[in-house]
């Protein structure tokens, strides 16, 4: 999202030279200069290095996945990666599917804002869209034995039901439909797609999911059903119909919406997201701008001009508290602009932005000791004004995906091109970063029941 740079810093001055010492790529030498794996979900499509032994010792080479590790030929534990990339929460760069934000209180919506005619309007039971009719979760299997128990409407190539991905098919999930089956085609740590994040919770429906422990901790409370709850399809079915005849029942599936946000990352663009911003407004005025307000106003002048001409701090509050997690927020309308950011967190701003040039909210023991120095700082402008002293010496850089390649998620390939130019150059490792990646879970349901293939981690 951004860095700070010292200005005392210089490229370094071998890099002509570095750069024109390269050989020329051919068929022989076209492996050595490989940086990224980008694993595709059909085994043909694989991307591999032929000789790992003739690799240079300061080559960066990361491993890529959005498949669970079923879809992808599996690599020896030798091969040297030094990062992975993908969908589990403990990859060093994480790129899930979607996360849930937790609304600050003046934000949370009423039960009034629940669309209840909508929702006592549903008639059919449960949907399926799927494309893959053989998988290893075997999740066709426990459809095939919950139909005989409860109506399911499947549409895609497995069942002849055609039909797009898009509306009207979808539509009906928010107007007919009760429940839609979230089921991925494996069973693997936090490997929560698409069809629970979008065709799940972007819509009026309940998503029901094959087992709870790999959702329950990203998503919010009572937000869907897990089959590993119930002993066999035929108890799942008698529970879904006991919703459909009880509409409070039902409704309870419904209600974290007043409480929380869930945001896909859809890789096209992002959601407005709710933002933690209102624990300072009892003790000092706090303008809030954007939908949650009444105040709405782009994201650019003259809104933004109103942060170097009127007012004398920004919040800048992340909807997520997370190591390294720092965002326009901060970067863009705290730094590029003539205001002081105020964080929630000194720890995760300090290590990579100019000495005192921010207000930690954790500094204080509440909003109120907050409000009180926010307010000396404005009766005082020589206290103020030290908060823009690192300006003389520090240069901070905003990559505003503009300028920059716009990114929906934090891929890093800049950081790896540094490394290439450090002097001296380091070998990175992360040990077995790869070979944990394929120890998910093996758990397939077959006829309705559990069995187990393989380890579980």
């Amino acid at each position: 999202m951004g860095e700070m740079v010292d200005e005392t810093t210089s490229f370094p001055d071998d890099a002509e030279e570095s750069l024109s010492s390269v050989e020329p790529m051919d068929t022989e030498t076209e492996d050595k200069y490989e940086l990224l794996f980008e694993v595709e979900s059909k085994f043909e499509n694989i991307v591999t290095i032929s000789s790992t032994a003739r690799r240079r010792y300061d080559q960066y080479v990361v491993f890529f996945s959005q498949e669970s590790p079923y879809h992808i030929v599996p690599y020896d534990d030798q091969q040297e990666f030094n990062m992975s990339l993908g969908f589990r929460h403990d990859s060093p760069v994480a790129s899930p599917y979607g996360y849930t934000v937790k609304l600050a209180k003046r934000s949370r919506l009423t039960y009034s804002s629940l669309n209840i005619p909508l929702i006592n309007g549903k008639t059919l039971g449960a949907a399926w869209f799927v494309s893959n009719c053989h998988t290893e979760s075997g999740r066709e299997n426990y459809v095939r034995e919950l139909k005989k128990y409860y109506p399911v409407d499947v549409y895609g190539v497995c069942d002849g039901k055609l039909c797009p991905r898009d509306d009207p098919c979808e539509g009906m999930l928010n107007t007919d439909y009760h429940f839609y089956l979230s089921f991925e085609n494996s069973i693997c740590k936090d490997y929560i797609t698409e069809k629970l994040w979008r065709h799940g919770y972007m819509h009026y429906v309940v998503p029901i999911v094959l087992k709870r422990s790999i959702v329950e901790p990203y998503v919010p409370p009572k937000s869907f059903i897990a089959a590993d709850d119930f002993k066999s399809p035929k108890d799942l079915a008698k529970y879904l119909q006991y919703l459909m005849a009880n509409k409070t029942a039902y409704l309870e599936y419904f209600i974290w919406r007043l409480d929380y946000h869930v945001v896909f990352l859809d890789g096209v663009r992002h959601t407005n997201l709710e933002r933690p911003w209102g624990m300072c407004q009892k003790h000092y005025p706090v303008d809030v701008y954007g939908v949650c307000d009444g105040k709405l106003c782009p994201r650019d002048d003259p809104c933004e001009g109103m942060l170097n001409t009127d007012y004398h701090f920004y919040l800048s509050f992340e909807n997520s508290i997370c190591k390294d997690y720092i965002t326009e927020k901060l970067w863009r309308q705290g730094y590029m602009h003539y205001v002081v950011p105020i964080v929630l967190k000194r720890s995760i701003v300090e290590p990579y932005v100019p000495p005192k040039s921010f207000i930690a909210a954790d500094d204080f023991k509440s909003p109120k000791d907050l409000a009180k120095y926010l307010q000396y700082l404005m009766a005082n402008k020589t206290a103020y004004l030290e908060y823009f002293m690192w300006r003389l010496d520090y240069h901070v850089v905003y990559l505003d995906g503009m300028r920059h390649t716009s990114l929906e998620r934090p891929w890093g390939m800049c950081q790896l091109c540094r490394l290439l130019w450090e002097k001296p150059r380091r070998q990175y490792m992360i040990e077995n970063c790869v070979r944990d990646f394929f120890l998910g879970v093996v758990e397939v349901f077959i006829d309705g029941e559990k069995n187990f293939r393989g380890k579980q981690a």
